[in-house]
């Protein structure tokens, strides 16, 4: 059944050092890859109370917390380099938390830019 979720918490960029998005994915992942996969990250990318990837850039979700919910909010703060932190309400019909993440990610460039 569909309905309304709110969500706060903070996203921390991952350092990928010398690895590259699916060698990091897949590192974090820790286990074989299943058949319908293609890829550790979209593996990854379905983990979304874990992790979430956005423009080529992977952030641990931290402190995620679920708050009743009201109108839509879509909102994410730049804290510093490595951490955004977020607010999100979204009826879970229409949309999913990395896209409502995404949502966020694309005000707070707005809003900055």
């Amino acid at each position: 059944m569909s309905d309304y979720e709110r969500f706060t918490g903070k996203l921390v960029k991952i350092d990928l050092g010398d690895s590259s998005l699916e060698e990091m994915c897949k590192k974090l992942y820790n286990k074989e890859l299943p058949s319908y996969y293609e890829s550790f990250e979209e593996a990854i990318e379905d983990k979304d109370d874990e992790y979430i990837i956005n423009k080529g850039i992977l952030y641990k979700l931290v402190d995620k917390k679920y708050h009743n919910p009201g109108d839509s909010i879509f909102n994410a703060v730049q804290i510093n380099s490595n951490e955004i932190k977020f607010e999100v309400m979204y009826y879970n019909g229409g949309c999913g938390f990395s896209e409502a993440i995404e949502q966020a990610l694309k005000n707070m460039e707005k809003n900055n830019g």
